[in-house]
């Protein structure tokens, strides 16, 4: 019966708690999340967003608490561990290289070379096969960007966004977690961005979605939750809730919701 629940989870996380510099910032944190859902990571500054995203993508190892991911139980303990289980980041600033262009970009570390053999031994890339997999990952999230040569620098925020969420699909990572995603981004490109995580939520791609933008928050997200001084108070239906009661979650004055009750019992009692 547990590995019947945990098959339609893309990801759960039970137990998970993290102390810095002696103080816990995350205390027994549980929650699950299944294919192709939207869910908003919200808090207050020192709530301990940023510890989470750490901890699921590698950057921190937790104290204790485990994830379960593709029926796999494990502690995470770099980000290789999370690409390895399809969990990646877009981080505000999104990973990228100013003085590189886009296809240097998208591969970088995971360069491809030629499969002539000599020119293998060389170190020569397969350039052409590069840029015809970027251009189609760029297209596989309904954007056409032809501007592949340039350097990054000389791109808009939205258009290295883009690049960095298609260069996470593309290497298989099917849990993304982005950033504070809206918070550089005019008022289309914040469109552009609402119409990137529906394509790929389309897909079967998980979302986590930090950000403290209510209205595009409302707009895009399944689901909301809230930490509060390290602890998840609350994990709502979008549709179920308002801003004020969010808010109120936030503050740490609404009435504390526990999570997914029956899953994380059937978890700690494995």
């Amino acid at each position: 019966m547990l590995s019947d629940i945990l098959a339609q989870h893309a990801i759960s996380v039970t137990g998970l708690s993290k102390s810095l510099h002696g103080c816990k910032v995350l205390d027994d944190i549980s929650f699950s999340a299944n294919e192709g859902e939207v869910i908003a990571v919200l808090g207050h500054n020192g709530a301990g967003k940023s510890t989470l995203v750490k901890c699921l993508t590698g950057m921190l190892t937790m104290d204790s608490g485990y994830i379960v991911r593709q029926n796999q139980t494990m502690q995470i303990l770099s980000p290789l561990d999370a690409r390895k289980l399809g969990i990646e980041a877009v981080h505000q600033n999104f990973g990228l290289i100013d003085e590189l262009d886009v296809v240097s970009n998208f591969f970088l570390g995971r360069e491809l070379h030629h499969d002539n053999l000599i020119l293998k031994m060389l170190g020569w890339l397969d350039k052409r096969l590069m840029r015809f997999l970027t251009g189609r990952a760029l297209e596989r999230l309904g954007c056409e960007f032809r501007e592949l040569d340039r350097l990054v620098k000389h791109l808009s925020a939205g258009e290295r966004q883009l690049i960095a969420v298609a260069r996470a699909i593309h290497f298989g990572a099917q849990v993304v977690v982005m950033d504070e995603p809206s918070s550089a981004l005019g008022m289309s490109q914040m469109a552009q961005l609402q119409e990137v995580i529906r394509t790929i939520s389309a897909q079967g791609v998980t979302v986590l979605l930090v950000s403290h933008d209510m209205p595009f928050i409302r707009e895009v997200c399944d689901r909301a939750m809230v930490l509060s001084k390290g602890r998840l108070v609350a994990n709502i239906n979008i549709a179920c809730t308002s801003e004020e009661e969010l808010y109120s979650y936030m503050m740490g004055c609404g009435h504390i919701k526990e999570p997914d009750n029956s899953l994380n019992a059937l978890l700690r009692a494995s």
